[in-house]
């Protein structure tokens, strides 16, 4: 499980460093499960990067992250606290487990406030990427705005323009 306040100045014992805390790196630290956020209120920048989880919970308290890096992972669901975080506007969910592209896109319709979102995902088919690509240009009131393929991924960032 992860330790989030171990990583706090103080090792989160001074109640005003958690409270002041608006970014936090918790990565490669080979994680599983996330917990022991509750505290951590005004965090705006997460970075759960290069770890073992399978899903974002345990962050309903963390309402305020606007930026949220969990890339390297293995990511299989969306369900989870991702839909509690009403002002997210940058998610990057490269390189993890995502399959079902139906419910990934119903799900990611709910974020509002998503202006950037990298997938990487791992398909094996061109055709596959082209679809991934246009359903998610043609789901998201957006502009896509940059596509790279590579033998088996396919590399996808939106920006949606106000």
């Amino acid at each position: 499980c992860s330790q989030p306040l171990q990583e706090v100045v103080g090792h989160g014992h001074n109640a005003k460093h958690v409270k002041d805390c608006t970014e936090l790196f918790l990565g490669g630290k080979g994680i599983e499960q996330l917990a022991g956020f509750e505290r951590l209120v005004n965090l705006e920048v997460l970075w759960l990067t290069d770890n073992k989880l399978s899903a974002l919970n345990h962050l309903d308290s963390n309402i305020r992250i606007k930026q949220l890096y969990a890339h390297n992972n293995a990511i299989c669901t969306l369900k989870g606290s991702l839909l509690n975080l009403k002002f997210l506007s940058q998610l990057d969910l490269s390189n993890n487990q995502l399959r079902d592209l139906q419910k990934l896109l119903k799900t990611l319709q709910k974020l509002h406030v998503l202006k950037e979102l990298n997938l990487q995902v791992g398909l094996r088919k061109a055709q596959m990427q082209y679809s991934l690509c246009f359903r998610l240009h043609s789901q998201f009131p957006a502009r896509l705005f940059a596509v790279s393929s590579q033998p088996a991924s396919v590399s996808n960032v939106l920006r949606r323009t106000s």
